[in-house]
């Protein structure tokens, strides 16, 4: 309600300008016809209630929003400023008594504008009670009136003739007026509905009680209440003669109206200045055409001026012409065209206030979509605030002006201005000064960005996105750069086979705003709906930038010269890439197709939506170094293939420290964020059990300049193993009380504990407990189970003997609370635009420790009314035989049972399972689908693989493949070998429960660890690939080496290559990052 009342008291401000220049023309035009004032009048009433206004440079309003938004916006704690007065605004329209004086906050002054609102609503209640009240009194009293003839009507109660009535309006006489008086009044009233005043007064009297609270409102309702009564008189007597306008005049002085309350309703003949009526009546003459039409010359005018609104200047211009320099910490001037080592300045104090003093003269018209080729390279200033927020200020000298990422063509003075200024180094620049410009510029720095993982695949492509780049020569990378300008140019590096190499070049990055039009419709069956979770119209809610990249039409293959090939590969006969920057300050890079080019039909625009690996998310702000700025904490990595990081960066981008997690075991740990009625700190915890061996360790730290300083540490071994005397020792329970006093007072910042990846605000509660009961409780996800638009909480909590799923909605009410049992698989279900819970369960039946029978059941739930509803549920079951083969046919029930599972679970996010006594809190859905328990077949037959009733066969895709050889397995996963030949063997995967193939590559040296195929990492050539197609190494070879053999170092995560050649073997142990 603040904000509409805000919005109402700016309109009436702005409103307030048009009434003064009214009140002035109503002086100016006294000869123009009478009609002329009620149309300005109007023009008035829509500047009080047109919510929006197209801005114009003849517009005359001093400012559209003389006050700001942020006075009842603002949220930030309370500070008492210690001047004496403060301004509140900065807009110039304000008079300078609206001061927060000593000790008020601006906290305060929303209090006091959220008075001002209740104030404002009761008043023009007040007001419209008033109407209807009067207008109901007097509908009463006109009951027992007398039709004359028409909608004319004679009564006992009206004093003075008026016309009452919206919809069906009436003229009302005082009983036994005279002929000759009633015609005069009749046709004054009678012009009053031709000109549909009975509608205009009441429209009018509403705005009145919208505005009630602004003098000059009245004023201008009471004038406008006179004006078009003169206009009637106008009407009447303009086809009089002199005699009739005296004798018109006569009844208008028997028919004076008594001075009453200004009200909606009636319209009184005898309304208004009487006087003033008379005397306009008795004087009449015709207006000449010269006068009438300036007055609609006026109007016109009027409109134009008062209806639109003043060109706002872009917040940035503002900032810079009304900076001060008691407010910058530092500026650094960066030079990019000079030599190396005269690149880079840090001012001094008196070349800092030289610097502001430049950009206070800033001036130009803001460019939307300004020219990318420049005469030459920016000169920049980047300022660091007092209250550490950044700035970036540029100046293309001759051409264009940059201030935070806004371009304004600059005007001629301010080109030599920027001309005039000494602006040369003394030094080499920072490494980190482009990205800390960019980021200051788009909120995003330039650099690297590795493909991850595709969140989105088109399916109608008979290759998939790990498919395609798994052949690559080096990691698919997109490349940021910028001309630390107005553009974003962009390169992907990328290869489709192993031996040829391309780059695909962007001339620019175009910012756009993503719609449903531009964005969701383009996907599947348009309408944008879930994939794995995500969804189009998910990524576009929380889109913050959307970039569109266009590429040059000669630079299509930069790297590789290849004119033979008639633009095979696919990558680069694409069009329609997307850089989408989101809220959370994740990065994803949409691929699509040529234009006009589609594969064949049933395909979209969008083949793939990636996400890219290297861009920071950020995750809070915390001052840790106790100099009352906070510090950007974030961390980068999106891959489960690559370390995360987790970094603390001053607000200009600087990293001030950084740690590397992992989902390896290697790599387990979480760090919190501290806080005590002193200090905020950094917490990092350590639990770590290996073979058997328990190690647990925390350091409660801050950061300082010499990197970091620690506040307390301590740490805890102990033996877990099954022979252990004590697996809880009291050294280990006196460790657990101290850390979990540290975490009481801790928010999670990043965990990897128990490979599962847990970060700020996702609700996981952590806690140092004994190792066989330190799971706790969990939050698993948020979605609008009733139908409420509000999200409700699905929880796990850890209850005596097992786990227990709860719904929470956001009142804190429990809606449901089920005990998890062996078999119980929970999903998120998104069917039909609705969010359910849906619950997978698989019962195994023993006997004599065989399985005997399989019974299925799924639940789909809502809790519409705040109950537990079933949607829709079905149960089906099988026996076995002894020997585990299956007893009777998987028949039609089971298959149905299966293929609406399998439908909902596609449409699913995974939540939580527990299988073999354990929860398993991270998994892909399609490892849960309902298939028979029957034994799966799996042969070979030369070049051919059979599951089942499916075969494949790769004779005419690899001429030279001489035949499978062996099979290995991995889960619900197979990999058939192949040889291709003396150098290279043919890897095929496939999911042999689904019944689909994966994965085709050639390679060598596959080796994975246990049942999970995703640790998989091979040799092909000199390269060492994750089974993702990441290039893990490339070693360095000599004539006649080879690699040999892989294998696993003894801490799981390493691998040892062997490379053998004519002098012998030698080892290379190559880490995730690469060889070392």
């Amino acid at each position: 309600m603040d904000d509409v009342f805000l919005k109402l008291v700016n309109l009436s401000i702005s409103a307030s300008w048009l009434i003064l220049a009214v009140l002035v023309l109503r002086v100016v035009l006294k000869k123009a016809p009478k009609w002329v004032m009620p149309l300005l009048w109007g023009v008035v009433a829509l500047r009080l209630v047109c919510l929006f206004s197209i801005e114009s440079a003849l517009s005359l309003i001093p400012s559209a929003e003389t006050i700001p938004s942020e006075i009842v916006t603002e949220t930030r704690e309370p500070v008492l400023y210690e001047q004496a007065t403060l301004d509140i605004v900065t807009n110039p329209t304000l008079p300078s008594a609206a001061e927060v004086p000593v000790g008020v906050s601006r906290q305060q002054a929303q209090v006091d504008f959220n008075i001002y609102s209740v104030l404002w609503l009761a008043g023009m209640a007040a007001l419209l009670v008033h109407a209807l009240v009067s207008a109901g009194k007097l509908k009463r009293k006109l009951a027992t009136a007398i039709l004359l003839r028409d909608n004319i009507y004679e009564s006992e109660f009206v004093d003075s003739p008026f016309v009452f009535g919206v919809v069906k309006p009436n003229i009302y006489l005082p009983m036994h007026m005279d002929e000759g008086t009633a015609a005069y009044v009749i046709a004054h009233e009678r012009a009053h509905l031709a000109r549909r005043d009975h509608w205009w007064k009441v429209l009018g009297y509403l705005v009145l009680a919208l505005h009630w609270f602004n003098p000059l409102v009245w004023v201008a309702y009471i004038l406008f209440c006179r004006d078009i009564e003169l206009a009637c008189d106008e009407k009447v007597v303009k086809g009089l003669d002199g005699a009739a306008r005296a004798d018109y005049s006569q009844a208008l002085l028997s028919c004076a109206a008594p001075k009453r309350a200004v009200a909606a309703c009636p319209l009184a003949f005898g309304e208004g200045n009487i006087k003033m009526r008379v005397k306009s009546a008795l004087h009449y003459k015709k207006p000449a055409f010269w006068v009438a039409a300036a007055a609609v010359l006026a109007v016109v005018i009027v409109a134009v001026c008062f209806l639109t609104n003043p060109r706002s200047e872009r917040g940035s211009l503002v900032w810079a012409q009304k900076l001060n320099a008691a407010d910058v910490a530092s500026i650094e001037l960066y030079v990019p065209a000079e030599g190396e080592a005269r690149q880079y300045k840090k001012l001094d104090t008196e070349e800092m206030a030289q610097a502001v003093e430049l950009i206070n003269s800033s001036r130009g018209t803001y460019i939307e979509k300004p020219e990318t080729v420049y005469a030459g390279l920016p000169v920049w200033f980047l300022l660091t605030m007092d209250d550490g927020t950044v700035h970036a200020v540029g100046s293309v000298v001759g051409h264009y002006l940059i201030i935070d990422g806004d371009t304004f063509d600059a005007d001629v003075e301010n080109q030599a201005e920027w001309e005039n200024y000494v602006l040369k180094g003394d030094s080499a620049s920072p490494i980190d000064m482009a990205d800390r410009l960019s980021y200051a510029l788009y909120g995003m720095t330039t650099g690297v960005y590795t493909l991850g993982e595709a969140v989105f695949e088109d399916s109608v492509w008979e290759t998939s996105y790990e498919e395609t780049f798994a052949n690559t020569k080096s990691t698919p990378e997109l490349w940021l750069s910028s001309a630390l300008g107005t553009d974003m140019t962009g390169i992907l590096y990328g290869t489709v086979t192993a031996a040829r190499g391309y780059s695909y070049r962007f001339s620019e990055w175009e910012e756009i705003d993503l719609t449903v039009s531009n964005f969701d419709w383009l996907f599947r069956s348009a309408s944008g709906e879930d994939w794995n979770g995500t969804s189009a119209a998910k990524l576009r809610r929380e889109n913050a930038h959307a970039w569109r990249g266009t590429k040059t039409a000669d630079d299509d293959n930069a790297t590789a010269t290849i004119p033979e090939i008639a633009r095979q590969d696919e990558l680069a006969a694409m069009d329609q890439w997307l850089l989408l920057q989101q809220k959370d300050g994740s990065l994803y890079l949409v691929m699509g197709y040529r234009i006009g080019g589609l594969p064949y039909s049933g395909a979209h625009p969008y083949r793939w939506i990636v996400r890219l690996n290297g861009g920071a998310t950020e995750l809070t702000r915390a001052d840790l170094n106790g100099d009352g700025i906070e510090e950007v904490i974030s961390y980068t990595g999106t891959s489960t293939q690559e370390p995360y990081r987790l970094r603390v960066s001053n607000q200009s981008g600087e990293e001030l420290w950084s740690a590397e997690l992992g989902l390896a075991h290697a790599g387990w740990s979480s760090y919190f964020l501290y806080r005590d009625s002193v200090k905020t700190a950094l917490l990092c915890y350590e639990p770590t059990i290996y073979q058997g061996e328990a190690s647990y360790s925390y350091e409660l730290f801050m950061l300082s300049e010499n990197g970091t300083t620690t506040l307390a540490e301590n740490s805890v071994s102990f033996s877990v193993n099954s022979d252990s005397a004590d697996s809880w020792p009291a050294e280990a329970r006196k460790f657990a009380d101290e850390v979990n006093r540290l975490l009481d007072k801790s928010e999670l910042l990043f965990s990897t504990l128990n490979a599962e990846l847990h970060s700020y605000g996702d609700g996981t509660v952590i806690r140092c407990a004994e190792p066989s009961e330190s799971d706790g409780s969990r939050a698993l996800a948020s979605a609008d189970l009733d139908n409420d638009g509000r999200a409700e909480q699905i929880i796990c909590e850890k209850v005596f003997g097992g786990y227990e799923l709860c719904v929470v909605d956001d009142n804190g009410e429990e809606l449901m609370r089920d005990r998890m049992w062996e078999g119980d698989v929970y999903f998120l279900c998104r069917e039909n635009g609705r969010d359910m819970l849906l619950q997978y369960s698989l019962d195994e039946g023993k006997n004599q420790d065989a399985i005997s029978y399989c019974a299925y059941y799924y639940g789909l739930h809502t809790f519409d009314g705040g109950k537990l509803n079933i949607v829709e549920n079905n149960n089906t079951s099988i026996y076995l035989n002894w020997d585990g083969t299956q007893n009777g046919d998987w028949g039609e029930s089971q298959q149905a049972f299966a293929a609406r599972v399998n439908e909902l679970i596609d449409q699913s996010e995974f939540l939580i399972a527990q299988q073999d006594g354990e929860l398993i809190l991270t998994s892909e859905v399609q490892r849960w689908y309902c298939v028979s328990p029957k034994t799966i077949r799996v042969a070979m037959d030369d070049t051919t693989i059979y599951i089942d009733r499916k075969s494949w066969d790769f004779a005419e895709q690899y001429p030279s493949l001489k035949g499978f050889e062996d099979i290995g397995t991995a889960g619900n996963y197979f990999v058939a070998f192949g040889s291709l030949g003396e150098k290279n063997d043919l890897y095929v995967v496939f999911n042999f429960v689904a019944g689909t193939l994966l994965k085709t590559f050639p390679g060598n040296n596959l080796i994975w660890q246990g049942d999970d195929l995703s640790t998989a990492v091979y040799s092909y050539r000199s390269d060492v690939y994750a089974l993702n197609g990441t290039k893990l190494a490339a070693l360095e070879l000599a004539s006649g080496e080879e690699i040999s053999g892989l294998a696993f170092a003894p801490d799981g995560v390493s691998i040892i290559a062997t490379v053998s050649g004519k002098s012998g073997e030698r080892k290379v142990t190559v880490t995730r990052e690469g060889s070392a």
